[in-house]
């Protein structure tokens, strides 16, 4: 799991000793290392660069292939809607949005993700 998220050469380091965006990917190789069936996911691209973020994005969709299932909470739009098959939006506490990504596309979600943070 170790290699699968770039942290090999890191195998023996302890985890205080890991640079914020490290530490993040040693999260998720320890979400992924017992196979769940569910992931819980808050926040997943926070600290981590481009080519950490396009691992992860790799990591989720082949996790989505094979039968699992990810409930994700992000502000990453872009990202968050790539890696869905459903967008929700929350306003203090409550659905305020909701749709599926193959009936939607990113740009009308992005607009009215924009139009309900301005209210």
């Amino acid at each position: 799991m170790l290699a699968l998220v770039g942290l090999a050469e890191k195998q023996n380091a302890l985890a205080r000793e890991l640079s914020r965006g490290m530490k993040q990917r040693l999260s998720l190789a320890r979400a992924f290392m017992h196979h769940p069936r569910l992931l819980l996911l808050d926040e997943p691209y926070t600290g981590l660069d481009e080519n950490a973020c396009r691992m992860l994005g790799d990591m989720l969709s082949g996790f989505t292939r094979t039968g699992g299932t990810i409930l994700m909470a992000t502000h990453d739009v872009d990202r968050g809607f790539e890696a869905s098959d459903r967008v929700l939006v929350l306003d203090r506490g409550r659905v305020v949005y909701e749709a599926r990504t193959c009936e939607v596309g990113l740009e009308t979600f992005r607009a009215r993700y924009r139009e309900i943070l301005t209210r």
